[in-house]
């Protein structure tokens, strides 16, 4: 069973069919926060798509990779489920848009890597609208 916030931006507890025991501790739900681009970031250079997605919701519901790995399938593709309620943009889209930000804005790298996605791409389309309706100054 899942708990659906109003807004995937708060986040989502996922009751598990299966609770699991990992490092002496039994698991038998796991509250997945929003995603930030520094996780994103985070899991860009591990090597494999599984293992990338396996680390990235385990720092999502702030478990060790381990504790995911136990999961039995029903139960992660429940957690996959919840995860791609969140707006999600690829580690080389992030880092562009990051850049792009801090660089338009001023911002320190840092200050924009802490947004969350959702609020990350709310920021990159008010630029892009921003930039679009700017009218050029004539050169006298």
């Amino acid at each position: 069973m899942t708990t659906r916030d109003p807004a995937p931006r708060d986040g989502a507890t996922i009751t598990l069919r299966y609770p699991v025991t990992c490092e002496g501790q039994t698991i038998s739900s796991l509250t997945m926060r929003p995603p930030r681009v520094r996780d994103i970031l985070a899991v860009d250079s591990i090597a494999g798509d599984a293992a990338k997605e396996v680390r990235l919701l385990a720092n999502l519901c702030e478990v060790s990779p381990r504790a995911v790995e136990e999961l039995d399938l029903r139960d992660y593709e429940a957690l996959q489920r919840e995860y791609s309620r969140f707006q999600t943009i690829s580690a080389a889209d992030a880092r562009r848009a990051v850049l792009a930000l801090a660089a338009r804005t001023g911002w320190a790298l840092g200050e924009v890597q802490e947004f969350d996605v959702v609020g990350l791409a709310k920021w990159l389309e008010g630029l892009a609208e921003l930039t679009a309706t700017a009218t050029p100054v004539a050169a006298e």
